[in-house]
């Protein structure tokens, strides 16, 4: 359509552009430019189409996160939820959660990881999303295990398997197993792992080939670690050092975009803009309070100084009959 579109009208063409960048994001097609979603975001603020903004602060992030811009990329997720009061795109949320906690895990934000996964995790239920599900599943026993809280970390690894199996989703069910089975050798528990790892390593090794070059350096250097992991338990050496030295170099390139201040910074940014509006909300509902407060007072005043003249009349009417 990328010809033809430009002969539609301008709603036509924000909303291809949208969801040709929603398309490319799903099938891993690399974010080179943020005009595009610019753009389209830029329409949708304007417009005040309310569910295809939050989308489009999604996609703007995601792009950001393409281009190795953490912070930015968190502001715009940041301005997702901002606008996302009763939405019920479920599924959207609970990605945009998911997003943030992998950013704040890369930069040692322990407790921010947490929570985000939580979200994540809270909002695909909600949205029936049972295979991202399994992964956010996953994704908690990361965080407890960032955490060092071990049988949180056993029991939502093996939750996550367990939901990838139900699925019949080889690829998320073998990813978790590997993953499952580094926590284990950490911990020094060989056995478990041996038992983990067993009958997987082939299946393991295909997908973490499949899922390097897709320029996500941080999803690269996952499968680096676990591929020089697998050839090393092999016995194959040569390879796992060749595997070992591009984790080297993806652990470099991390290091180069990493922002950790930066983040830190958007994050208390977005907390500052939390509280002052928080502080905004509080402070008209004390000035409703305060003029209910004056207004009962006046009522009340106005009251009695109509009681008290009423008496006073009453009791002259009274003397004026006696007389």
């Amino acid at each position: 359509l990328s010809e033809s579109i430009t002969k539609e009208s301008q709603s036509a063409r924000m909303y291809y552009y949208l969801l040709l960048t929603e398309a490319r994001d799903r099938c891993y097609v690399p974010h080179t430019s943020d005009s595009l979603m610019l753009s389209v975001t830029d329409y949708y603020e304007r417009e005040n189409d309310k569910d295809k903004l939050i989308k489009s602060y999604y996609y703007t992030g995601r792009v950001y996160l393409d281009l190795h811009e953490g912070p930015t990329a968190l502001s715009y997720f940041h301005k997702a939820f901002d606008i996302s009061t009763d939405s019920k795109n479920y599924a959207l949320l609970g990605r945009i959660y998911s997003q943030m906690g992998t950013l704040f895990a890369y930069e040692g934000l322990t407790e921010e990881v947490l929570q985000a996964y939580r979200n994540a995790y809270h909002y695909l239920q909600l949205g029936k999303d049972s295979l991202t599900s399994a992964y956010a599943l996953r994704d908690l026993g990361r965080a407890f295990n960032l955490l060092e809280i071990t049988d949180s970390t056993i029991y939502y690894y093996n939750k996550a398997y367990q939901l990838a199996n139900s699925n019949g989703d080889i690829q998320r069910e073998v990813n978790i197993l590997e993953e499952l089975a580094g926590i284990y050798i950490q911990m020094g528990k060989y056995d478990e792992a041996l038992n983990v790892s067993i009958g997987q390593k082939d299946s393991a090794a295909y997908y973490f080939k499949k899922n390097i070059g897709h320029n996500n350096v941080y999803s690269d250097i996952g499968a680096y670690r676990n591929l020089y992991e697998i050839e090393k338990e092999r016995g194959n050496y040569e390879e796992g050092l060749a595997y070992l030295e591009k984790y080297t170099e993806c652990s470099d390139s991390i290091y180069d975009i990493s922002n950790t201040e930066s983040l830190r910074k958007i994050k208390a940014l977005y907390d500052y803009q939390h509280i002052e509006k928080e502080k905004e909300y509080l402070r008209k509902k004390n000035a409703e309070q305060r003029a209910w407060i004056i207004f009962i007072v006046i009522a009340i005043v106005l009251g009695v100084i109509i009681l008290i003249r009423y008496n006073r009349n009453r009791k002259a009417m009274i003397r004026e009959q006696e007389k």
